[in-house]
């Protein structure tokens, strides 16, 4: 009932398409997960039901504390895998959390801290299992994919392409014309919140192009301007125009004033359209 009243009061305010973007929305979320050591040969391989139950009582809470948390949006979908997109800058934090070895050590140490302080009957269970970064992405209702690869990057426009192991979601519908001075739409994880089938959407306003804003040492150029108030988690999430049509995406935030930038859905499209003519993203063009 509460969700029928909402989506009527959207309705009646002239936005109708909430469920659209909430099918295309991804929280990405970068953690520690229990992994098998392949590279391990036992001496003692003996599973006790008691030291499983352990192994995912720790792997849940582990799961609890990502260390990386984004927002995604779909744009292409086939029978066994999904595209994501997010800022660039997410995927430089995921492939970070991934290969750095300050990011190792941790995960041995963790993994040590909790294997001591815990009674398995089987002590050698510590060497058959390490502790690893793993990288998912969740849709709206909770449901969890794993993310299988970092495809395309493009730092000029903080524009990055995800893969994911199956099919699920709804692609997005690109604008055909420059979404300027409309209503704004954003489902995101705005400082990191995330909850299933309860993901904040947020209203503003698409403002103009910004020719060339600088953030630290790196300078973002065309990048869309709103009055959408975000914050960290946000980046990578996309913006809306009444008609549930994609109009850009969210890379920087301005809390402070209330504002944000993003690559426009123009730009977007582009860069979509290079990955799906390269030999990488040929699986995804469907042949007639």
């Amino acid at each position: 009932m509460k969700n029928l009243l909402i989506l009527l009061v959207l309705f009646l305010f002239g936005f109708d398409h909430v469920k659209s973007i909430q099918d295309s929305f991804g929280f990405i979320k970068s953690y520690y997960a229990i992994q098998a050591d392949p590279n391990y040969k036992c001496v003692s391989c003996l599973t006790y039901s008691k030291d499983l139950e352990l192994l995912s009582i720790l792997n849940r809470e582990f799961k609890k504390t990502p260390y990386i948390k984004a927002s995604a949006f779909v744009v292409k979908k086939i029978k066994d895998k999904t595209l994501l997109s997010t800022s660039y800058h997410v995927c430089e934090s995921l492939k970070e959390f991934q290969t750095n070895k300050k990011f190792k050590d941790l995960g041995d140490k963790l993994m040590k801290d909790a294997f001591s302080s815990s009674l398995f009957l089987n002590t050698e269970i510590i060497k058959q299992y390490k502790l690893r970064p793993k990288m998912s992405v969740l849709e709206f209702d909770g449901t969890l994919h794993n993310i299988s690869n970092i495809v395309f990057e493009n730092p000029e426009h903080d524009v990055c392409f995800i893969e994911s192991e199956d099919s699920w979601g709804k692609e997005i519908e690109f604008t055909k014309k420059q979404c300027l001075y409309e209503k704004a739409y954003n489902i995101s994880a705005s400082g990191g919140f995330y909850e299933p089938s309860a993901v904040v959407l947020r209203e503003g306003y698409i403002n103009n192009i910004v020719k060339e804003t600088k953030v630290d040492d790196r300078v973002f150029k065309n990048h869309m301007l709103y009055t959408l108030y975000v914050l960290p988690g946000s980046s990578g999430s996309g913006v809306f125009n009444s008609k549930g049509k994609l109009c850009g995406n969210v890379n920087i935030s301005y809390s402070k004033i209330g504002v944000s930038f993003g690559a426009s859905s123009e730009i977007i499209q582009n860069l979509l359209k290079s990955f799906l003519n390269s030999p990488l993203g040929s699986s995804y063009v469907v042949k007639e």
